[in-house]
């Protein structure tokens, strides 16, 4: 039986679906359906993508420390990747990046807080006894360079430690020359790598 071509004849016939001949918004040729004009071909590609998007959330949950394992080992082979994709999109999206990383700086004053303490300990258990009031300001020095450095440029600069303070294998010291002016960007994706400046300061 043909189906009518038209949604107000089908709800005169009664028939649940229609037929118009005309692709939907999508491609698809297809019918129907009178009670909202729905493609039916539309309609089995959703269900189906949300039956597969509700599977992937079953096995989740039945599966939390392999899902977690498998997430560790993708991140582990694919560092590199995530950063760079990272950065290219923070480029391309720089006043929403900003604008998201505020927000979440408004929403947890306790978490920032924290990090700030946390830091501050771990420079101070970081610096060594022996340290000479020459050196003491020679760090000073440095900080004011990522002060200037951020003036100069508009861009936040970080006073960074080569070799971490807490890295996987091993801890360096909070030591003038264990220190480094980096941009807030270039600080972020080093994480906790023993890497050392390549691009130069500006000059003041």
């Amino acid at each position: 039986m043909d189906l009518p071509k038209t949604r107000a004849k089908a709800k005169v016939l009664g028939s649940t679906r229609y037929m118009t001949g005309k692709p939907c918004p999508h491609g698809h040729v297809a019918d129907r359906r009178t009670s909202n004009g729905a493609c039916i071909a539309c309609c089995s590609s959703a269900q189906a993508l949300q039956e597969k998007r509700e599977w992937a959330r079953a096995w989740r949950l039945e599966n939390l420390e392999l899902d977690r394992e498998k997430s560790r080992q993708y991140a582990r082979a694919n560092t590199q990747r995530a950063v760079r994709k990272v950065k290219e999109w923070v480029q391309k999206n720089r006043e929403r990046s900003n604008a998201t990383k505020k927000r979440w700086a408004d929403r947890n004053p306790a978490i920032r807080a924290a990090g700030r303490m946390k830091r501050i300990a771990a420079e101070l258990n970081a610096t060594p006894a022996w340290l000479t009031q020459a050196h003491f300001d020679e760090i000073k020095d440095i900080y004011k360079q990522a002060k200037l450095a951020a003036q100069l440029t508009g861009v936040p600069h970080h006073v960074d430690h080569i070799e971490p303070l807490n890295g996987m294998d091993r801890c360096g010291l909070h030591v003038p020359w264990n220190l480094q002016v980096l941009t807030a960007e270039e600080n972020v994706s080093k994480g906790n790598r023993p890497i050392k400046r390549i691009t130069p300061l500006p000059s003041p």
